[in-house]
């Protein structure tokens, strides 16, 4: 019966030695040596630098866009000042989703709410009471009416106990 763990452990063997003797092999060799005698200057002719062989191929890849799938190019060009306008333009409005996640109604009605810019923690707040901005104007059984600058919103509250 043949041992493949004995079969493969020689293969191995054999398989470093050859690396290792084409190693050394070349490594004896003579190494080439540069001289630069040997280099070829060109002059520039008089026109300039000569148009590249491939300047054909180049002409036809940019009359026909690869990157576009009409594959021609766009109709509207590029510029950029209408880049940078849109840079200096005012920054649109973020308003951030507001959750109820709680109200407790009674003498004094309350809301708990989460989802106030820089704040992680929920914030309770009383009819007329501020943060960051939002203004809480009523407090419902189900919902919370709140105003943010110049937007009025009604935050619905999340889930109900009975």
């Amino acid at each position: 019966m043949i041992n493949l763990w004995a079969l493969a452990s020689r293969a191995a063997v054999a398989a470093t030695l050859i690396g290792a003797a084409g190693i050394a092999r070349a490594m004896s060799g003579p190494v080439a040596r540069f001289e630069p005698s040997a280099l070829v200057v060109r002059p520039v002719p008089p026109g300039g630098v000569p148009e590249p062989a491939a300047a054909p191929a180049l002409a036809l890849i940019r009359g026909r866009n690869p990157f576009r799938a009409s594959r021609r190019s766009a109709a509207i060009a590029f510029r950029a000042e209408t880049t940078t306008a849109r840079a200096n333009a005012a920054p649109a409005v973020v308003r951030p989703t507001l959750l109820l996640t709680g109200i407790a109604v009674g003498g004094h009605a309350v809301a708990l709410l989460e989802g106030f810019p820089g704040s992680e923690t929920p914030r309770l707040l009383a009819p007329g009471d501020s943060y960051g901005g939002f203004t809480l104007h009523a407090v419902f059984e189900d919902s919370a009416l709140i105003r943010y600058r110049d937007t009025a919103m009604v935050v619905r509250l999340r889930r109900t106990v009975p």
